[in-house]
């Protein structure tokens, strides 16, 4: 099946007489990695192609038996190593090491293809250009013809009347003149053939008779050169027979290994490597090849000596026992199976038991020949070994059979191998249970149709079900209930055990798939929703910073605008001039107290406020409340005649002077007054800490109308300074900055100017 994916009959060949079961662990793991690197080939639609590579297996044959007659068969040799040339000329960059190892074996040949191809064209014709000799022959044959041609033209044209036949006619290989018998005498020449009638003879002129006979001479040299050129040809081909040979088996393995890729491509087949010394046995959605896609996957897992599987018979118990085996033989000869996962250990050998072996010829029946063959697996399996056998202990008396079964199963344990046998015996599926080296299987059925379900179920023995299933088929309803009463209670009891292990196996199979899928369901769910969160989170980060930038934007100006206002407030002589002032300098708070109101809702007060109280206001301004009402509070600010209005969340009590405590925010806290320059303590702080800090310090400056500050950074490592003259140089509202004077802090502090 696997040789249908090959592109020619050499990979169909190889896979049929060539592959090998590997006994070496090293030589196996090489051949899958070479099987991998052609399988990235396929997968990543580079793998090439050499449908169409002539078939030269018989060619040679030919040649080596001295037959070889044909032109083409020369051509074939040719195209044959073109075909590989050409792939691997067009192709090698894809590949990888393995792959290139694989193809330096083959040897191109080039001196021979070229020496074909020059001589023989793609009809298996001699071309002229297969020697010097045979173009000049040609070439001389070709004005003869013509020559003799033009005579004739000659010849027609004033004989016309006497001829019954206008055009030349070739008699005994000679070209003739067909003359009317009565008008012989008017042309000379040489009499060749008459027709049989007698009333036409056919003459060769004495004029074209000289030319006839040139033209015979260079024909014969003609076929005496192409004769001597297809000798050099054989004897080339022949000094390289061996290595054409070679490269028959160079490329029998390269389509050997397409096949293998293109079936693992289509069928969604894997390789796995057997591991040393391991006893576990798993697949997962096991299938047999042979078996389409619909067909139910098996899943195995094994961890001790062997596996008894029973249940009715078509439940699938021997198709399960050939998997298995065809799982361990592709493995072992380095070729893809049919499962999900897989693991198991490297054996040596694999031994089978199933089917009818009975023998006319040997005088045996079906239980003898089933001991013959068992017998010798007995003798030749080891540790190294998988045994298969099916339907153990079958053809007999029940309870003998059971004995010799649990006999048989007790001495392969004993010698270590790894088995796997199928059996309907009661007593087998009890031994199953109670031996801890063995592991009890069985088919499922399904009860309510009396037909099998294909599923193995592990942990759990099964029924037989014989008499349901012939219940299925038509049996008479008195054969039925007979064969019921003849059941003994025990068997009868043990087969209801059977049965009801399995019909609870297959509901908690049941239910664990159902919540399985659900788990699953949740985990999509999951992931979408997460995925989903990141995409919204993303689009509102952007939002965000968009917002931002234009709140930014809006501070700046409004900044300006209050400058100008409180300039207005001061020194405005006219009250209503004031008031408006006032007024606009409110209606910019509140704006920007509008797009924060989803956080101002959620602020808490920290603080008890309360008429008179004096607190600190945004910038560490000072004020006094005037009035409060719900949440929010009328502040006169210190130092001026303005009134606003805040929400209570954004006050802050100020502390009495002999309960004042030193701490860092402290450190920023400042009253600016006409003689005292504001200053700022960033020590301890980041670069991005301290830019918010700066900005506050800058608005203060500017709003008490001063012309410049006090920017305490220290000394240290010089990156925190850095950083702020980095943000002085590129703000617009800064004049000048320079570092302290002797008196003033020195390197330690930054003096702005406004």
């Amino acid at each position: 099946m696997i040789g249908s994916y090959s592109h020619s009959v050499y990979g169909k060949r190889y896979l049929k007489s060539k592959i090998q079961f590997y006994k070496n662990l090293e030589n196996l793991q090489r051949e899958i990695e070479i099987s991998r690197s052609f399988f990235m080939l396929k997968n990543n639609q580079l793998l090439f192609n050499i449908k169409g590579i002539p078939d030269i297996k018989e060619t040679l044959e030919k040649l080596k038996s001295n037959s070889i007659s044909e032109t083409k068969d020369f051509r074939r040799i040719a195209e044959f190593h073109e075909v590989v040339y050409r792939e691997y000329k067009e192709n090698n960059n894809n590949f990888d090491k393995n792959v290139t190892d694989v193809f330096i074996k083959f040897s191109f040949l080039r001196d021979m293809a070229k020496e074909i191809f020059n001589a023989i064209d793609i009809d298996g014709e001699i071309k002229d250009t297969a020697s010097e000799l045979l173009r000049n022959l040609r070439s001389q044959i070709k004005k003869t013809k013509q020559k003799i041609d033009s005579l004739y033209s000659s010849y027609t044209n004033k004989y016309s009347k006497y001829l019954s036949i206008e055009k030349p006619v070739f008699k005994n290989g000679r070209l003739c003149l067909a003359v009317k018998a009565e008008n012989r005498k008017y042309i000379k020449g040489i009499f060749v053939a008459k027709s049989d009638s007698g009333a036409t003879y056919f003459i060769e002129p004495e004029r074209i008779s000289a030319s006839n006979e040139e033209l015979i001479d260079l024909q014969n040299k003609e076929r005496n050169e192409i004769s001597r050129i297809l000798s050099e040809l054989k004897l080339m081909i022949s000094r390289n027979i061996e290595t054409i040979y070679k490269n028959i088996d160079v490329v029998s393995y390269i389509d050997y290994h397409i096949a293998k890729a293109n079936y693992s491509f289509y069928r969604k087949a894997d390789y796995f490597i057997p591991k040393k010394h391991h006893k576990k046995i798993y697949f997962k959605d096991l299938k047999h090849p042979l078996l389409g896609d619909g067909s139910v996957p098996l899943d195995i897992d094994l961890e001790n000596n062997g596996m008894i599987i029973t249940g009715p018979n078509t439940g699938g118990k021997t198709v399960t026992l050939k998997s298995i085996g065809v799982a361990f033989f592709l493995s072992h000869v380095g070729l893809p199976i049919l499962s999900m996962k897989a693991e198991m250990p490297f054996i040596n050998s694999i031994y089978t038991d199933m089917g009818d072996e009975q023998s006319i010829t040997q005088n045996l029946s079906t239980f003898s020949a089933h001991l013959v063959n068992i017998n010798e697996i007995i003798k030749n399996a080891d540790e190294n070994s998988l045994v298969l056998i099916d339907e153990l202990g079958t053809g007999t008396d029940p309870i003998e059979g059971s004995a010799l079964g649990k006999s048989i199963i007790d001495y392969l344990i004993k010698k270590n191998v790894k088995l796997f046998i199928t059996s309907h015996l009661s007593e087998i599926k009890l031994y199953s249970i109670e031996n801890s080296n063995l592991t009890s299987a069985s088919m499922s059925f399904d009860m309510d149709t009396l037909k099998p379900t294909y599923h193995l179920m592990m942990g759990v023995p099964g029924a037989s079900h014989a008499i349901e299933i012939a219940s299925r088929m038509g049996f008479i309803k008195e054969i039925i209930e007979k064969a019921t009463e003849y059941i003994s209670s025990e068997h009868s009891n043990s087969e209801n055990i059977f049965s009801k292990i399995s019909k609870t196996y297959e509901e908690m199979q049941s239910n664990k798939e159902f919540h399985e899928n659900k788990r699953k369901q949740l985990e999509k769910k999951e992931r979408e929703f997460n995925k989903k969160y990141e995409l919204l989170k993303d689009k509102k980060i952007e939002e965000l910073d968009n917002e931002i930038g234009n709140l930014n934007s809006q501070i700046r100006e409004a900044k300006k605008e209050m400058e100008n206002l409180i300039k207005n407030i001061k020194y405005s002589k006219n009250l209503e001039d004031a008031k408006n002032s006032l007024k606009k300098l409110e209606n910019i708070q509140n704006n920007f107290k509008s797009r924060d109101m989803d956080k101002a809702k959620n602020k808490k007060i920290k603080y008890n406020f309360e008429k008179g109280m004096k607190v600190l206001v945004q910038g560490n301004k000072k004020g006094e409340i005037s009035e409060i009402r719900g949440k929010k509070a009328k502040v006169n600010l210190e130092d001026s005649p303005i009134e606003i209005t805040y929400d209570l969340s954004e006050l802050k009590p100020v502390k009495k002077e002999n309960n004042r405590k030193t701490s860092l925010s402290d450190k920023m806290t400042y009253t600016p007054t006409k003689k005292v320059i504001p200053e700022i303590d960033l020590r301890g702080y980041t670069v991005q800490e301290a830019i918010p800090e700066i900005e506050k310090l800058l608005s203060d400056i500017m709003l008490n109308e001063m012309d410049e500050g006090y920017i305490i950074h220290g000394k240290g490592s010089g990156k925190l300074a850095e950083g702020i003259w980095d943000y002085l140089r590129k703000n617009k509202d800064i004049k000048n900055f320079r570092l302290g004077k002797t008196g003033e802090g020195g390197s330690g502090v930054t003096v702005v100017e406004v």
